[in-house]
C-alpha cells in the first residue's frame, strides 16, 4: 500500500523541469557535443596530413635511391621537375656540386636536395561544363637534403 500511494503522490505532483533549466542543459549539451565534433574533425584532418606526409616520404626516399643507383658521376647537376605517376606529387630535384669555399677546386660532394610538393586542381568560375577555368596549386609537403661522396654511395 505504501508504494501505490507514493506513486500517486509523484503522479498528482506538478513538480518538473522548468524551461529555464532545459535550455541551460541544452546550452550544455550543445557545447559538449560541439567540442566533440570538432576534436572529430581535427582528428579526421590530422590523419589525412599524416598520410599525405608519409607518401610524400616515400616519394622522396625512391627519388634519392634511384639517383644513388645513377652513381656518383651519373648523377646529373642541376634543377628538374617531375610529377609523379599517380599526378598528386610534383618532385624538385636540385643537384649541386660542392666546391671548396677557400680554393674553388670541386669537392667529390654532390648535395641532393628533394622537394616534394602536392598538386591539387582548383577549379573557378562558372559551374557549368566548359567555361570554367582551372588552376594548378602546389604545396611544399616535405624537403630531403643528401649528401653523396664520390668515394661511395
Amino acid at each position: 500500500m505504501r508504494l501505490t500511494s507514493l506513486i500517486r503522490k509523484l503522479l498528482k505532483s506538478r513538480r518538473g523541469m522548468t524551461l529555464v533549466e532545459t535550455l541551460v542543459a541544452s546550452v550544455i549539451a550543445v557545447i559538449v557535443l560541439g567540442g566533440v565534433g570538432m576534436l572529430m574533425f581535427q582528428s579526421v584532418h590530422t590523419q589525412r596530413d599524416a598520410e599525405l606526409l608519409s607518401y610524400a616520404n616515400n616519394v622522396a626516399r625512391e627519388k634519392i635511391e634511384s639517383l644513388k643507383a645513377l652513381g656518383y658521376e651519373n648523377i646529373p647537376v642541376g634543377e628538374t621537375g617531375e610529377t609523379t605517376d599517380d599526378g598528386s606529387f610534383l618532385i624538385r630535384t636540385d643537384v649541386v656540386s660542392e666546391t671548396d669555399p677557400a680554393t674553388g677546386f670541386p669537392l667529390r660532394v654532390k648535395t641532393l636536395t628533394i622537394k616534394i610538393y602536392t598538386v591539387r586542381e582548383r577549379v573557378y568560375g562558372a559551374a557549368a561544363p566548359g567555361t570554367a577555368g582551372v588552376e594548378q596549386e602546389a604545396g611544399l609537403v616535405t624537403t630531403h637534403v643528401t649528401k653523396i661522396h664520390k668515394r661511395g654511395l
